[in-house]
């Protein structure tokens, strides 16, 4: 279990590294790697919340999303 998520979040850290533009990176980082709440990444940005959601939409659209390791069948009981 703990391999496959050190192994997605690698995927994750691909994915952001991906994005071009530098501050969207940042943004993806901060939030989804460092587990940053909205309100420090803004912060820590400089950024009102405005801004920091409309550079997330645009940053979204950019990354490309890794497959889903391990993920269950549909058959599988949780």
């Amino acid at each position: 279990e703990i391999d496959r998520l050190v192994d997605l979040k690698e995927s994750i850290r691909c994915a952001i590294s991906g994005v071009r533009n530098q501050d969207q990176q940042l943004l993806l980082r901060l939030h989804y790697l460092e587990y940053l709440p909205w309100v420090e990444v803004q912060r820590k940005m400089n950024l009102s919340e405005k801004q920091v959601h409309r550079l997330h939409g645009e940053a979204l659209k950019l990354v490309k999303v890794p497959p889903i390791y391990g993920a269950a069948d549909e058959n599988d009981s949780v």
